[in-house]
C-alpha cells in the first residue's frame, strides 16, 4: 500500500485525507451523495473543505493540504494511483 507512506503523515493524518477523498469520490460517482460533504465538514470542522465545483478547486485543496498537514497533494494523488484508489476525484484533479 503506498497511500500509507505518504510523506510527511500520521495515522490521523492519512485518516482526514481518506476521508476526504472517498467523499469526494462518492460524489463524482453519484452527484445526489453531495449532503454526504455537509458530514464531512462537520467532522472536521476546522478545515475549508472546497466544493467540487469551485473553479479553484484543485488549488484550494492542495492549499488545504499544504497548510494543514504540510503534505503535497500531488504526493496523495501519485499514492492513490500507485493504490489504484480514488480513481474518480484523481481523474478529477488531473
Amino acid at each position: 500500500m503506498s497511500f500509507i507512506d505518504i510523506p510527511n503523515t500520521t495515522q490521523e493524518i492519512r485518516g482526514a485525507i481518506y476521508d476526504i477523498f472517498a467523499t469526494y469520490n462518492i460524489i463524482l460517482l453519484d452527484k445526489r451523495r453531495q449532503p454526504m460533504l455537509e458530514k464531512i465538514r462537520e467532522e472536521y470542522n476546522h478545515l475549508e473543505i472546497p466544493d467540487l465545483d469551485d473553479k479553484e478547486f484543485k488549488s484550494k485543496l492542495s492549499s488545504l493540504f499544504e497548510k494543514e498537514w504540510n503534505v503535497s497533494l500531488e504526493e496523495v494523488i501519485k499514492k492513490c494511483n500507485e493504490d489504484g484508489i480514488f480513481s474518480e476525484i484523481t481523474n478529477h484533479l488531473k
